[in-house]
């Protein structure tokens, strides 16, 4: 009975992730709707080596008690670390064999994005086209190997991907037309990922900046968000667990998450708007009782639009379950706040490094956030549910974090925040219910990188361009 419950015991872990895999759809882990995908496979596939693990371990020590009265704990013992050593490396050589696969980049697995795909987007305030290149990113096809043009990355968020407006008009391209004009051969590659913060900034650069051998990578970091998102990632178990995996085994983790081999994507306006109302649907189905009467007091345009998929959900459900979430940032006095700026000083450093190695320089420049700007700009975080004192109009604190990062990090540091509040006097910069720039955002944000550029502002040479 005792030999039964032990071998229970040694197969249970990997039983257990084996059932995991065949019930992700049940439990969060899978994309229901698309089948037994790769991190299903993959956890079905260690959860079965590890059952026969213990059963091999349990197998062994039993036969060893019965022919030469060695203790079971005995051989357990001696067996089970190389046993584990063995499961491990297996898992490792696996991954770093994959990675070769891989390296620089599957033909079908794209950078950011799945290769050569279309995704429009119409809503009450904008119609856009996405598309993305052999390399999976949102601009021209780009020649591997290099000519004499000076070439800058691009790295960032929706906002440097360009949220709401054509692939023209996002400002990396915005800057390098004005930096062509000024007679500079230069490109600018736009590397935006919407929903990215400065952990995924940090990959995205390690997996490109080799492949694509830039001179400079301009990092544009969105004031209080980028901040505010490290501040979550810190407090989420799921995403610290999915960090560390990529830590570990990051080939097999992206390969997990559906990152390699893909199809390209075709996406029409009308399947993206019944995306957003079930993304909308699901959000509101785990609203708490508190959040759920933050989302009544909105007013009826912004939950009308919510229930249409005529506004993006993730910024409502953002609102609602984070009403402080652009205060975040004005504390840096706070323990928590100083532990989101470390972990962006730390991600800074390691992109600095990745650059350092392919002989390329790295600045950051913030871009300016409608919660610090003006009144009007405020307004519109405050319709989407944020809650933030007038007091942060004006208020220099969200840049003079990311400046703290910087310099921790060894990384020059630009800010255009003061052209943007001259200019948001007279102009209307964002979306009246999204807090992206529109494409007078977007021009004036390229003008300004341009502009720093030129004048040697972000630890550049012009002369160099």
């Amino acid at each position: 009975m005792r030999r039964r419950i032990a071998l229970l015991l040694w197969i249970t872990p990997g039983l257990t992730l084996a059932l995991l895999a065949l019930a992700a759809d049940f439990v969060g882990l899978g994309r229901p709707g698309e089948g037994f995908g790769n991190g299903q496979i993959i956890l079905l596939a260690v959860g079965g080596l590890a059952a026969l693990l213990g059963f091999l371990v349990h197998h062994k020590a039993v036969r060893d008690q019965q022919r030469s009265g060695r203790a079971y704990g005995k051989t357990v013992l001696f067996v089970t670390l190389p046993a584990a050593l063995l499961m491990l490396v297996t898992v490792l050589l696996v991954d770093r064999l994959l990675g070769l696969a891989l390296y620089p980049i599957a033909a079908t697995s794209g950078l950011i994005y799945p290769p050569n795909s279309t995704v429009e987007l119409h809503t009450s305030e904008y119609r856009f086209t996405v598309e993305t290149n052999a390399l999976g990113i949102r601009d021209e096809e780009v020649q591997l190997d290099r000519d004499d043009r000076y070439r800058i990355l691009a790295i960032g968020d929706s906002f440097t991907y360009g949220w709401g407006v054509g692939n023209d008009q996002a400002w990396p391209k915005v800057a390098e037309r004005q930096l062509r004009q000024a007679g500079c051969r230069v490109e600018v590659l736009n590397l935006g990922h919407p929903g990215a913060s400065l952990d995924l900034y940090a990959r995205i650069a390690r997996e490109s900046i080799p492949l694509l051998k830039p001179d400079l990578v301009l990092v544009a970091v969105l004031q209080g968000d980028d901040l505010k998102q490290l501040d979550l990632a810190a407090h989420d178990a799921k995403l610290r667990t999915l960090a560390w995996l990529r830590a570990l085994a990051p080939n097999l983790t992206r390969l997990g998450k559906g990152e390699c081999f893909r199809q390209p994507l075709r996406r029409t306006a009308a399947e993206m708007r019944a995306e957003w109302q079930a993304n909308a649907r699901q959000a509101l189905a785990r609203l708490d009782d508190q959040q759920r009467q933050r989302l009544e007091r909105l007013e009826p345009r912004v939950k009308q639009a919510l229930l249409e998929g005529d506004v993006n959900p993730y910024s409502v459900d953002l609102g609602v379950r984070f009403p402080d979430y652009f205060a975040f940032t004005l504390h840096p006095e706070r323990a928590d706040v100083q532990a989101a700026r470390r972990a962006m000083a730390d991600h800074l450093r390691h992109i600095a490094r990745d650059a350092r190695r392919a002989g390329a320089q790295l600045a950051v420049v913030s871009v300016p956030c409608a919660a610090y700007l003006n009144r009007q700009t405020l307004g519109t975080l405050r319709r989407l549910g944020f809650q933030v004192d007038e007091a942060a109009l004006g208020d220099d604190t969200p840049d003079e974090v990311i400046r703290t990062a910087c310099d921790t990090a060894g990384v020059p540091f630009c800010s255009v925040v003061a052209r943007f509040r001259r200019a948001a006097e007279t102009q209307r910069l964002y979306f009246e219910l999204d807090e992206h720039f529109n494409v007078q955002g977007q021009t004036l944000y390229g003008e300004a990188v341009s502009e720093l550029l030129l004048r040697g502002e972000v630890g550049v040479d012009s002369g160099d361009f």
